[in-house]
């Protein structure tokens, strides 16, 4: 589980480098949420684990992400495919994020393999970057 920890930053891209590199060396597990100032759009979270990146989310769009992330990694996807007990494992009221849970949610009822997963995964943080 992670750590409550989460810093909150306003940034550029230097310090924004600066800053993975340094939760990185210190073995960082937590939350890092960075803003920008006056933007209700402009608002990341970045999900870290003994300095690893796992998971990313926020910015723009985060639906229309997960869904072209799922489409392009699991033949034949279509929403219809998910289980509903998938949907329901989704708690809206957590602070955790939604998408990361409903994709646990889909390992869990075998819509989609570890491998599509880690390649969803890893292409919803890239996205977010």
């Amino acid at each position: 589980m992670m750590a409550p920890d989460t810093p909150t930053l306003a940034t550029t891209g230097d310090d924004f480098v600066g800053q993975f590199t340094a939760l990185k060396q210190i073995r960082f597990s937590g939350q890092l949420e960075i803003e920008e100032e006056g933007s209700q759009y402009h608002h990341w979270t970045f999900y870290f684990y003994l300095g690893r990146l796992l998971y990313a989310a926020g910015g723009e769009h985060p639906v229309r992400r997960l869904y072209r992330s799922l489409v392009q990694n699991v033949p034949g996807f279509s929403p219809q495919q998910m289980p509903a007990t998938a949907l329901k494992s989704v708690d809206l009221s957590s602070s955790t994020c939604w998408d990361y849970q409903l994709l646990c949610g889909l390992l869990k009822h075998e819509t989609v393999n570890r491998n599509q997963l880690a390649k969803i995964v890893q292409r919803i943080v890239a996205e977010v970057l």
